[in-house]
Parts: structure tokens; sequence; C-alpha cells
């Protein structure tokens, strides 16, 4: 949803996917913006009244500046390869004189990045590191997912923490903004709070932590406002 949502911005925005195939992407960026269920997009089962819908949004779709790496096995050194020459070449115009520059990096995600150390805690550690300094260096926010340990599951409130990052402090250490998603309905079946979203902005260097709600469904991939759906 990010990704799309700046790219209609007209800046062009980048993923490094290091766990789901570039064709995984793309149907769910469709299942989203068509509202579409997943299922169907995937199996091209669609309702004949969304069928036009279907084939403009995928045309649309299509052309927005967004660029999907997903080869896969990568490291740091890789990655600011591939951002800076992205960046780069997103800064050239065309011939209506027109550019999309670089808005948003994302990468998907932390643990799946490639490193030559024994020490995990500390190749971790190095790759927040580099990856901050990459932000710095283009100006652009970069988006790093984390995986989250396993205590989560074994306690009574599952909704996750900054102490569950899994593998260094220093994620928590170098990021500017650290989000949680939390779905009750999830993990309570008799939850009265379906179809919602919690985001918890636990660390916000340049503000206070604030947590929210948002409508998600699950079905086509998407989260909007509450507002929206009440």
């Amino acid at each position: 949803n990010l990704l799309v949502n700046v790219a209609k911005q007209d800046r062009t925005v980048g993923l490094i996917s290091l766990e789901m195939p570039n064709k995984q992407i793309s149907q769910r960026i469709i299942s989203s913006e068509t509202a579409i269920s997943l299922s169907g997009v995937k199996s091209r089962i669609i309702p004949s009244e969304k069928f036009d819908n279907y084939l403009n949004t995928s045309e649309n779709i299509s052309k927005l500046p967004i660029f999907i790496d997903d080869k896969g096995s990568i490291n740091t050194a890789q990655i600011k390869a591939k951002a800076r020459k992205l960046k780069s070449t997103s800064m050239r115009k065309n011939i209506d004189g027109h550019s999309q520059p670089l808005g948003l990096l994302v990468i998907d995600y932390l643990q799946l990045i490639d490193f030559d150390s024994d020490n995990e805690v500390q190749a971790l550690a190095k790759i927040t590191r580099d990856l901050k300094k990459l932000a710095l260096e283009l100006n652009i926010p970069i988006i790093l997912l984390s995986q989250l340990s396993r205590d989560v599951e074994k306690r009574a409130n599952k909704r996750p923490q900054l102490s569950d990052l899994r593998g260094s402090g220093a994620i928590e250490q170098d990021c500017d903004i650290c989000m949680f998603l939390y779905r009750d309905e999830y993990y309570n079946k008799e939850s009265t709070k379906t179809r919602i979203a919690e985001i918890d902005i636990a660390k916000y260097r340049n503000g206070q932590p604030v947590s929210f709600e948002v409508y998600f469904d699950a079905s086509i991939s998407k989260f909007s406002s509450l507002e929206k759906h009440q």
C-alpha cells in the first residue's frame, strides 16, 4: 500500500524482496487496488462487472514507477549499488522533460540479508548502520522490515514491543521510526475488532510514540482509514 501511494505521487519507489517473488507482489497490488479478492486475482476468475476495472487498473499499475528486485540472495553492498543506480536513473528526464525522483526504498526483510560473520548480532548491527547511512546519503526514507522473536507467542498480550525485535538492539537504536502491526482477531477468535489493525509507533525519534487503528481487509491486503468504513 505504501509503495503504490508513493508511486502515485510521481515518485520512483524500489522494493528489494528477499521473500516474495515479483509475481506475488504484483498480484497483491492489483487485488488491493481493484478490491478483487487475492484468490480471484491469482486464479484470474474475475467477476464480469469488475473485469474492465481489473484490466484498466492493471494497465495503470504497470505504468507506475515501481521497481521490484526479487533476485533473492543479496548483501548490503549490493543493496547500496542497486539503490544508487535507481536514484541516478530516476533523476533522468524523459522525452517530456519530466523526471520521477526516488522517493522510497523498501527492503523485505532484514534477517534475510546476506552477511559474512558468525556473530548474527554484530552482523545485523552493521547492516542497520549501513542502511541508515544509505538513507542519509540518498536523502530518502528506507523501510526495513524485520522479524520478531518467538517470545511474542508466549505472552498473554500478543502486541509486539521493542524488545521483540529479533537479533539485535541496533535495530531499535538505528531506526528513526519503529512501527508495529497488531490484529486482535488474528489471536482472539472472539474479538470484536474485526478488520481492524492497530498501528503502534513505538519509537519516533522526532516526536512522541503513538498508536492508532486503521481498517484492514485481509482478502485484498488493503489498509485504509476507519472513517471510510464507519
